[in-house]
């Protein structure tokens, strides 16, 4: 079967050649429908059952941790929106803080004062090898950390 997505009046198709791979309980076969589409996390094939396809071409299965990506990414460009005005008036991102940015926060390259950013054991997102390493990374970061492991 092959999934077709409409761009700019040309059709995106994508081959899915697999069957739904949700399970009710870690007992049960999986539900074995004809996949629609493939998890843009965890790259598990879906049926119109068991995932969903959004406007944004994020095709997400209806696992509870990939669903909760998904809506980490929508709140996360969110959060980038409303806090990138601070920045442009040279004031630390941080909710209601007026001091004077000083530094940047290495995952979402928001800045910061110095109270609102800490250095801390991070993984660079650019090493296949998933290093740690000690970044300036301001609370929100953190605590996303959690999901993306």
């Amino acid at each position: 079967m092959a999934a077709a997505r409409s761009c700019d009046n040309r059709a995106v198709v994508v081959p899915i050649d697999e069957s739904c791979a949700h399970r009710l309980g870690l007992f049960r076969p999986p539900c074995g429908r004809e996949a629609l589409a493939l998890c843009v996390y965890c790259g598990s094939p879906f049926c119109e059952v068991h995932g969903e396809r959004h406007d944004d071409y994020a095709d997400v299965c209806h696992r509870k941790r990939c669903r909760a990506k998904y809506a980490d990414v929508h709140e996360h460009r969110d959060f980038l929106r409303r806090h990138a005005d601070s920045n442009r008036m040279s004031v630390c991102a941080y909710r209601e803080c007026r001091e004077r940015m000083q530094h940047r926060c290495a995952r979402c390259h928001l800045e910061f004062c110095e109270e609102h950013i800490e250095q801390r054991d991070t993984v660079d997102p650019k090493d296949a090898k998933r290093v740690k390493v000690r970044a300036l990374v301001c609370d929100h970061c953190h605590e996303r950390r959690r999901l993306w492991r």
